[in-house]
């Protein structure tokens, strides 16, 4: 999908923004560039969004266990934080409040880890964020 200029701009602002907090569940930049006339944005590859997650592992019972259940919980709360992160940015990020605009299934990621071994789920997705 190609977007103009502006949408460019306000997504790299708010990625650089929010991933200065080193918050590991929202989705870093890795870099950007011009080509051409065209603004490309480069982030690391993810298996699934949380809704193909959901297709591939909602049969696969055997899965929900105490153990999975707490990775769940975790991730919940990683979310949870990572919107916390971007609602109410820290004094170091430099201002009373942000918005993400855009939370759905596709725009929530699922990256294998090497800290989590079910992997770690990562909010993506800035385009509409409203930064401080």
């Amino acid at each position: 999908m190609e977007v103009g200029a502006a949408d460019f701009y306000r997504e790299v602002t708010a990625l650089e923004c929010f991933t200065a907090s080193a918050n590991s569940h929202i989705v870093p930049l890795l870099c950007t560039f011009e080509r051409d006339g065209i603004n490309h944005m480069i982030f690391p590859w993810a298996e699934y969004n949380l809704y193909q997650y959901w297709r591939r592992y909602t049969d696969d019972f055997s899965r929900f266990n105490i153990k999975h259940q707490r990775w769940i919980s975790s991730q919940l709360l990683g979310l949870a934080d990572a919107l916390d992160t971007i609602h109410n940015p820290r004094d170091a990020l430099g201002g009373p409040f942000g918005r993400h605009g855009d939370i759905k299934p596709e725009n929530i990621l699922w990256f294998q880890s090497s800290k989590e071994s079910q992997g770690i789920f990562v909010l993506s997705d800035l385009g509409l964020a409203k930064t401080p």
